[in-house]
């Protein structure tokens, strides 16, 4: 009910009561009329008061008088006629009152509209001042200005005059903010605008940086395919990430909020059922426990959030063995898919999830871990296979060069040395950390073409962990056959009994691991270290190189046209049943060899699981491959059994790994030269460019000579002490070169 119909109701009831209590008390029949004046006069102090205009006033003040006058009339004598006088008067104050109440309603928008653009004039016309005083262009023009939700600050566009650059103004933007004398954490940012003589202008006047926002109460469904929020802007609007073609980076002191930020992160991965995530951080997983142990321990959660986490050196090794052996495998054997769709990457799906690989604390990782998680950066676009890197600082021991080119997505958190953020962002802009300076915020840039603007990250609470782990873990996905199927893909099925000993130790001990958690442990599986230092880890990738040689040669040793060469080729193909010899598996889990069976958990909700050997999940269609493993007492696979390729083809229809030729030597032909020897004539044939360890190391593999990295590494160091090579520690990696003459 409105201003107006409040005045019109209380008249009448006002009219009704002075004319009974008047008739009672025997006053005079003038006595309403005074009332209601007296009324009349106090409400339109009131009303001037809040801003009505002068009809508004009018009319409630001649409401309440028509209400006297008429009680006065009835008190002289009540008959038909006054009554129906006073129905009608009643009808015709009330049209009155809802007309002013329209008019009262349009008058104060327009009232506002007027105020906001006498307030948006004289802004533009200060900034116009402004802009030709601080950067010396002339001509400048503003022709609006964009207010921001929640009074925080405003957008204005800004027309330059030719020739004038964005580039320029944004040069200033420090000495804008001290002109208009604004407050710590407000500041004024300058990004481009419609076109390139367009400068918009971000001004922050309210520091939301200094609020604390919740993790939004959405637990829908995400898609990696799509940016996704991670905080709110000092505009109001939505930070955005995305892990689908680009890398990224978090960084951040301690008690900056990263941790936090990093959670974030996991929240909105977790809730996208296209998208494994993989973690890496051995110095505790912390980034790991609390989206683990739901199901672990608490039982609350049906799968762990996280499909695989490694709290240990040797178990990222596997972990990003693995993730390189699924790129070259995707790339080959997601043709089909890719030509099927008409792109030239993989089309993302709860079948053939992204995976997501987070690598927290990476300035504690070994350099050849660094190495390995380079490569997965450096060839996993394609096949969807990112990384987001964390780390306490932006420093080289963090932040490798491959990270920092391949990573368009960058976060900066809180920090104290405002040259740990030049460095972090590109063209070494010195960002001042005053213009973030609260725990939770920073700043953020998605690609190249992206400003960078400081942004306010969302707060998550172990209580929200929890219960974004509920609701999202019947939606995780598993990871696909043909991914599964890659060498390293044996050690992928017993992660769970590796890494559950090492998080949970005191659980185990007193028996609170959960049922499911439980039944994934097992005494015989081998640690990741015997894993690493067996020599079936050491030679997965050669034997995958040795198949592919196989059928090449036997393609080029069939004579005559190119369509005999394919003939040869395909008659090898139907020749050999089986891939080439897979290393021992390693001994199954009694929980790897279970059938899948409905189970009822401590939530008393009736469950399907197939245990894949690493982690439980409900059972459904896409998981044929997974609902009957091998048992023990099966009988043992004859010589040359293969890796489940085979199965794989059969089941998805992409093509296969070249097989071996029967009778085909598998001993590779011997090699001219001692690889040390090689190493170093390679060294020397780079010249005064020199060459890194890894990179000649990458050279030898090429040629067929089978060496470790640090192999080469040492070698390196040992010419260097020797003088037969200098030492170049001046740029990112040390590199190694063979002077024209040796070194006295």
């Amino acid at each position: 009910m409105g201003p107006g119909e409040t005045t019109l109701v209380a008249s009448a009831v006002t009219a009704a009561g002075l004319c009974v209590d008047a008739d009672v008390a025997a006053l005079p029949p003038n006595s309403p009329l005074e009332l209601a004046l007296a009324v009349a006069v106090g409400g339109g102090i009131l009303d001037a008061r809040k801003g009505l205009s002068r009809s508004a006033m009018t009319v409630r003040a001649a409401s309440w008088l028509a209400g006297g006058t008429w009680c006065s009339w009835a008190l002289v004598g009540l008959n038909g006629g006054s009554v129906a006088f006073g129905a009608s008067l009643a009808a015709f104050l009330g049209l009155i009152n809802r007309a002013m109440l329209r008019t009262e309603d349009g008058r104060k928008e327009r009232r506002a509209k007027l105020l906001m653009q006498r307030d948006i004039y004289a802004k533009t016309t200060e900034w116009e001042e402004r802009l030709e005083r601080i950067t010396g262009i002339k001509g400048v023009h503003c022709p609006d200005m964009e207010p921001w939700p929640r009074d925080a600050g405003y957008t204005l566009p800004v027309e330059l005059p030719g020739g004038a650059l964005v580039q320029h103004v944004a040069q200033h933007k420090d000495a804008f903010a001290s002109d208009l004398r604004l407050p710590p954490g407000c500041g004024v940012e300058v990004a481009q605008g419609a076109h390139r003589g367009q400068a918009l202008i971000r001004v922050t006047t309210r520091d939301i940086l200094a609020d604390l926002i919740p993790y939004p109460e959405d637990y829908s469904e995400l898609t990696i395919t799509e940016p996704f929020p991670i905080g709110l802007h000092p505009d109001g609007t939505e930070t955005l990430a995305s892990l689908l073609s680009e890398c990224g980076i978090l960084i951040g002191e301690t008690d900056s909020g990263k941790t936090n930020q990093l959670h974030t992160f996991n929240a909105n991965l977790s809730r996208m059922p296209d998208a494994l995530i993989w973690h890496i951080d051995i110095t505790g997983a912390g980034i790991s426990l609390p989206w683990i142990t739901p199901w672990a321990v608490e039982e609350s959660a049906v799968a762990p959030i996280v499909d695989w986490t490694a709290n240990t050196p040797d178990e990222a090794r596997i972990m990003l063995r693995m993730a390189k052996q699924v790129i070259t495998t995707r790339k080959a054997r997601y043709q089909r898919l890719m030509r099927s769709r008409n792109t030239d990457v993989i089309p993302v799906s709860p079948e053939v999830p992204a995976i997501v690989v987070v690598a927290d604390e990476t300035a504690q990782l070994p350099h050849d871990i660094k190495d390995l998680l380079d490569d997965v950066i450096e060839l996993g676009r394609a096949v969807r296979v990112r990384a987001l890197t964390c780390g306490l600082r932006a420093t080289q021991d963090t932040i490798t060069a491959m990270m920092k080119k391949q990573s368009k997505l960058r976060i900066g958190m809180t920090v104290t040395d405002p040259e740990e953020l030049a460095y972090l962002f590109p063209g070494f802009k010195m960002l001042d950390p005053n213009d973030a300076p609260y725990s939770g915020s920073g700043f953020h840039m998605m690609g190249k073409e992206s400003p960078i603007r400081t942004f306010k990250g969302w707060r998550l609470t172990p209580n929200e962990i929890t219960a974004i782990c509920n609701a999202v873990a019947d939606r995780r996905p598993v990871i696909d056959r043909i991914s599964a199927s890659v060498p390293a893909g044996r050690y992928y099925g017993q992660r769970w009994a590796r890494t559950l000993r090492g998080l949970y130790p005191e659980e185990i001990h007193l028996g609170e691991l959960s049922e499911d958690a439980a039944a994934l442990l097992d005494d015989t599986a081998m640690s990741a270290t015997e894993i690493v230092q067996s020599d079936a880890f050491a030679d997965m990738d050669d034997a995958d190189a040795s198949a592919s040689t196989t059928t090449t040669k036997a393609v080029a040793s069939a004579s005559g046209s190119a369509a005999d060469a394919f003939a040869a080729a395909d008659a090898t193909l139907a020749a050999a049943k089986t891939p080439v010899p897979a290393a021992p598996p390693v001994p199954a889990s009694p929980a790897a060899q279970a059938q899948p069976s409905a189970a009822v958990g401590t939530t008393g909700r009736p469950r399907l699981y197939v245990i894949d050997g690493g982690a439980s999940h409900p059972a459904r269609e896409e998981d044929d491959y997974l609902l009957a493993p091998p048992s023990a007492s099966a009988p043992a696979a004859p010589a040359g059994a293969g890796d489940g390729f085979e199965e794989v083809i059969r089941a998805t229809g992409e093509p296969s790994r070249p097989p071996v030729v029967p009778g085909t030597p598998q001993a590779p032909a011997p090699l001219p030269r001692a690889p040390k020897d090689r190493a170093l004539e390679l060294l020397r044939d780079a010249g005064r460019a020199g060459l890194e360890p890894k990179r000649l190391h990458e050279r030898l593999s090429k040629e067929g000579y089978e060496v470790a990295v640090r192999t080469v590494r040492d070698w390196c160091k040992s010419w260097a002490d020797k003088g037969e090579a200098e030492r170049d520690d001046s740029g990112q990696y040390t590199k190694y070169r063979v002077p024209a003459e040796p070194v006295l």
